[in-house]
């Protein structure tokens, strides 16, 4: 950030054996615990990782841009040019009590 808390780059953290570590043990704990709470039967929610919102995506290229960094969004497909001109309107936020995407099918 410069003087005027104006953001003035963008860099990438390098991650390490720690951080994948890390990673992996959070992950393992989050199937031990779907683990148990199926076994018992218990209700539960589940985050839904559906395919990014294209305008976002859209969005954040430009912004990257401006910093001379690329996300690769150049081969568009029409849907995609109909969300960044307007014309097609951004998905719904989705829950759901299904676990799909969560390594169960």
């Amino acid at each position: 950030f410069d003087a005027e808390q104006k953001m003035t780059n963008i860099t990438r953290s390098e991650r390490n054996i720690a951080h994948r570590l890390i990673e992996e043990f959070m992950l393992a704990a989050n199937r031990a615990v779907a683990a148990y709470l199926l076994r018992r039967g218990l209700a539960t929610l589940h985050r839904v990782h559906e395919k990014p919102d294209a305008r976002k995506v859209l969005e954040f290229e430009e912004m990257a841009k401006a910093f001379g960094y690329t996300l690769g969004v150049e081969d568009l497909h029409r849907r995609e040019i109909a969300v960044k001109h307007g014309r097609v309107p951004a998905p719904a936020r989705a829950g759901s009590p299904d676990s799909y995407g969560h390594g169960r099918q």
